[in-house]
């Protein structure tokens, strides 16, 4: 599987995530510990979700990492 796609499904992952939870993405972001410009790009593709992006943002959505990466493994 290319590279771009698979970081394509795990931005796509997160972004679902994010959309399903309440909380503001501001308040996703800072416990992320990242702007929310930052978190923005890489919802949107625009830079790539490090391991420890998909750690924090899936201990806030209280979700494992792992359901990011669905789809994007071979």
């Amino acid at each position: 599987m290319d590279i771009n796609l698979r970081a394509r499904r795990v931005a796509g992952n997160v972004r679902a995530a994010v959309l399903a939870h309440p909380a503001p993405l501001a308040s996703i972001a800072e416990a992320a510990d990242m702007a929310e410009v930052d978190l923005q790009s890489r919802l949107n593709g625009d830079a790539d979700f490090t391991v420890n992006d998909l750690v924090r943002v899936g201990g806030f959505l209280r979700c494992s990492p792992a359901v990011f990466m669905e789809g994007a493994t071979a």
